[in-house]
């Protein structure tokens, strides 16, 4: 952490304008002579070196509290997402590809909107998409209702391959549990003696969900958000 500081605190702080904040975000390297992210195994080995290649990167997906020299801190992890988004492009200044603030765009629930969001991180050469409702608000610890992350497993042709996303589940307990398929051909919810609990979004066709995007360059390591 000590040399994580060292790298990035004082970049940070130029690109900050507050002076009380707590952050969400995540650290990666990054190699200036392949233009990519590399993956988290990297960061220590790129902090302990002074390679002149790669570099450290602080990318930002929230923002959970700030205050300045004027206003008291202030907690925003009840305020909804969208404010929160607004926060944090006010406050923080990005440094390309040393402090960076991850895109933000809203887009319709529909599956269309979804996989055309999935095909288009396969084609960047990136793990998946973070997808957010922008009236969330921010649950310490674990990912709250509206908060869903899709990594497709990469492979040819994906974009026409890829029949079902799964986003939840019915967890059920009872006699009638058969475990021999392995295939999904479509989901529902049927009783039969059990108790069934879900896990995973509701369906509601007319909300609007946003698309947390990384302004990562091309590579093989994870999305942020």
């Amino acid at each position: 952490m000590r040399k994580y500081e060292r790298d990035l605190g004082p970049l940070l702080l130029s690109a900050f304008k507050g002076n009380q904040c707590i952050l969400d975000g995540e650290v990666l390297a990054y190699d200036e002579d392949t233009g990519t992210f590399l993956k988290h195994t990297t960061n220590r080995s790129t902090a302990a070196e002074t390679a002149g290649h790669r570099h450290l990167c602080f990318i930002i997906f929230d923002i959970l509290l700030y205050g300045d020299a004027k206003n008291a801190a202030q907690n925003f992890t009840t305020t909804p997402l969208k404010v929160r988004r607004e926060v944090l492009m006010k406050v923080v200044k990005s440094i390309n590809t040393y402090i960076e603030v991850v895109n933000f765009r809203v887009i319709p629930s529909t599956s269309e909107a979804v996989m055309d969001e999935i095909n288009m991180a396969v084609a960047n050469g990136e793990e998946g998409r973070v997808f957010k409702d922008p009236d969330s608000v921010y649950s310490i610890g674990k990912n709250g209702y509206g908060w869903f992350k899709l990594k497709p497993e990469y492979s040819y042709h994906l974009s026409m391959e890829l029949d079902l996303v799964v986003v939840g589940a019915y967890f059920a307990s009872g006699t009638a549990r058969i475990e021999r398929s392995r295939n999904v051909g479509a989901s529902g919810k049927s009783g039969g003696g059990s108790t069934e609990r879900f896990e995973g979004p509701e369906r509601s066709p007319e909300r609007n969900y946003g698309c947390l995007v990384s302004t990562r360059r091309k590579s093989g390591c994870p999305v942020a958000g």
